[in-house]
Parts: structure tokens; C-alpha cells; sequence
């Protein structure tokens, strides 16, 4: 069975699919690398961090649900790397906009981190991993921008590195301290 440049979800031989996230290597004494299957016919794999596909002597299947434009992801180049979060921009090359970048960049590693927000909800933001949270509502969601809590004049949003749910929520006419 074959299928077309533009299906994913029609299986082919060896059960792999367009759009697949899978896992690659060469040899057995290679680390797996993950990727996404670009091509069935010959099988190719655009490794994570790459912008190309190539082919490679063990591909396994992940059960990794493929990631889809505008998905929240957490990405870095290598083990130990603090994770930066942002949204995916393209999928092959499966490429991620981080919060507070002007382009998007082929990471190495990407995670499904199952997060979305809508505006008008309320979150945390920082610009950098040492400085301090600060409370804020979601006013943009691609970028995904902040308007804090303590600047009026930041109405439209700022870009922050960093974005969080706010474990405290307020509705419209709840009254506070």
C-alpha cells in the first residue's frame, strides 16, 4: 500500500504513516533520537533538531501522537539544558517559536506539554528563569502575550520567556483584597 505526500493517515508497509512521530537510529549502539516519518516510500525520518529527512537502519513506532501547528511544546538542544516553552511553527521540520523569540528553530528535543491558553485567562509570567513571577492575564494567544497585573500601560501584552497557569483564578466582579 502506498500514500500520498499529503495523507497521514493512511498505513503503508511497515505500518508507519506521513506525520508519525517515531524513533531512529543507525546502530545498536546509538541513543534513540526522535523524529517525525516524511516520506513512506522510501521510509525517511526528519530527526528532531534537523532540516532534513533521511533514512535510517531502525525506526521504531512511539505512540507519540504527532504534533500539530499553534500546540504548546517545551524543546531544548540537549540533556540538562534548561526547557524553554513556545508554539509550534511547522512540522517538517517540526520547528518551535519559543515565548520571547522572533523565529521559530528546529530544536533537538520537543515535548508535548498538553497545555493551551485562552485569552482572558490568568496566568504567571517571568522574562527569564532567576527573576521573580508576576500575576497577569492572557491578551494574545499567537505570540502568546501577557498583560500584567501592575502595568496599565502594557494593555496590549508583553512577550514573556516563561507563561503559567496562576493557581489563583478571579472571575469578573469577584471581590478581593
Amino acid at each position: 500500500t502506498t500514500t500520498s505526500p499529503t495523507s497521514t493517515t493512511t498505513p503503508v508497509e511497515g505500518g508507519f504513516k506521513i506525520g508519525e512521530r517515531v524513533r531512529v537510529r543507525n546502530r545498536d549502539s546509538e541513543a534513540w533520537r526522535n523524529g517525525t516519518v516524511a516520506s513512506v516510500l522510501p521510509l525517511k525520518v526528519m530527526r528532531d533538531g534537523l532540516n532534513t529527512s533521511l533514512s535510517y537502519d531502525h525506526v521504531e513506532h512511539t505512540g507519540e501522537s504527532g504534533f500539530q501547528v499553534g500546540e504548546r511544546a517545551r524543546v531544548r538542544d540537549e540533556e540538562g539544558e534548561a526547557w524553554g516553552y513556545g508554539w509550534v511553527a511547522s512540522i517538517l521540520p517540526l520547528e518551535v517559536k519559543k515565548d520571547g523569540m522572533d523565529r521559530s528553530v528546529a530544536y533537538s528535543l520537543v515535548e508535548h506539554i498538553g497545555e493551551s491558553f485562552q485569552i482572558g485567562e490568568r496566568v504567571r509570567a517571568r522574562f527569564e528563569d532567576s527573576a521573580p513571577w508576576l500575576n497577569g492575564t492572557v491578551v494574545d494567544l499567537f505570540p502568546l502575550k501577557v498583560s500584567l497585573d501592575r502595568y496599565v500601560d502594557w494593555e496590549g501584552g508583553q512577550v514573556f520567556l516563561q507563561v503559567e497557569r496562576s493557581s489563583v483564578q478571579f472571575k469578573v466582579g469577584d471581590r478581593v483584597r
